[in-house]
């Protein structure tokens, strides 16, 4: 499966930690656009095992009254080991060439925060130093979807799929311990080995 994805982050503008309240990272981006790449084996009938890389990017941060973070940007590269389940093949039928599915699967990513201005200052005697611009760092969650693939031909085809993230990360650059996203995905499928279709 080769995929664009078009999606948003989920959440509340601010953050509250404890007394502290401060501008949301994540949900306050108007931008989150990715690809992915994604291989599934047959299992059986119903079941499927396969692995997805995925990058995305979000970008266009705003929230009134507040500068923190505008102008920043974030990208993150991810890999899914996934379970999928799916209605049984027939061979004839609108199941000869349409599949539905569900997916579920662990996500392992590297994510990096780039800031345009910095939102710490360092102190070394009377002076002022700006603090670092960029953030890496390791992230888990899990992921899970819902779509549908449809066969032209015994090679090519096309899907469309909703997919939910939910993402575990800690960076000193923001105050969210978990944050959530969702993205509508749409591409290419290819068959580098298939069961047999019969088109009326």
């Amino acid at each position: 499966y080769l995929g664009y994805n078009y999606g948003r982050y989920w959440g509340n503008d601010m953050v509250t930690e404890g007394n502290f309240v401060s501008p949301s990272l994540f949900s306050n981006y108007n931008a989150l656009n990715g690809f992915s790449v994604k291989g599934v084996m047959k299992i059986n009938e119903l079941y499927s095992l396969g692995l997805g890389y995925n990058h995305s990017w979000a970008s266009d941060w705003e929230l009134t009254g507040y500068t923190d973070y505008s102008n920043s940007s974030f990208e993150q590269n991810s890999l899914s080991p996934t379970f999928q389940f799916h209605n049984k093949f027939t061979k004839k039928g609108i199941f000869n060439n349409l599949k539905l599915f569900a997916e579920i699967a662990p996500v392992f990513g590297i994510s990096r925060l780039s800031l345009q201005n910095s939102i710490f200052e360092i102190y070394s005697g009377s002076d002022s130093i700006s603090g670092p611009l960029v953030s890496d760092f390791f992230s888990i969650g899990l992921k899970t979807g819902a779509g549908l693939e449809m066969s032209f031909n015994q090679v090519f085809g096309v899907f469309i799929s909703y997919t939910y993230i939910i993402t575990l990360s800690e960076s000193a650059f923001f105050n969210e311990k978990h944050y959530s996203c969702s993205f509508f995905n749409l591409g290419l499928m290819i068959k580098l080995k298939k069961d047999k279709l019969f088109f009326d």
